[in-house]
């Protein structure tokens, strides 16, 4: 960490709420540093067919989606580290910090936007059957079973 450095922004989260808030503070000339995670892209990463995104006409794959998010957050100038946020030190009003490994970033503002993990059952075949039948999202996929008896 830089002593005397602080963040306008830092946003905690590399899906697309994050690589959205990244977007628009970039633009605004925030210069965000975004904390992505190993797992950047979050969900979309792990998910095929987009249909339900405007601006995808012919549907889109969830990973090209997530590099199309990344790519025009940093043409405006967002900054990321690629790693896990492991603290956060958030104050009423004062300097936030954000912990990764053995670094500290400080920022004036922090947006926490750390995605959703779906609930599993733990049941046999739940992971195997994973987009082959077995769903964790009925909004996403709802269409792809429709006429269809499911539970």
């Amino acid at each position: 960490m830089s002593e005397g450095r602080v963040e306008n922004l830092i946003i905690v989260g590399g899906g697309p709420a994050g690589y959205t808030a990244a977007l628009y503070a970039a633009r605004a000339e925030l210069q965000p540093l975004v904390i992505e995670g190993f797992q950047w892209g979050g969900q979309l990463q792990n998910t095929t067919d987009v249909e339900n995104y405007p601006g995808y006409p012919e549907g889109i794959m969830g990973p090209e989606m997530m590099t199309d998010f990344r790519k025009q957050a940093e043409r405006f100038g967002t900054r990321f580290i690629t790693d896990d946020t492991t603290e956060l030190r958030l104050t009423d009003g004062d300097i936030h910090e954000v912990v990764v490994g053995k670094e500290t970033h400080r920022a004036r503002a922090v947006i926490l936007a750390m995605g959703a993990e779906p609930k599993r059952l733990g049941i046999p075949g739940e992971i195997e059957l994973h987009g082959a039948g077995v769903s964790t999202c009925g909004v996403c996929d709802g269409a792809f079973f429709k006429g269809e008896d499911v539970a």
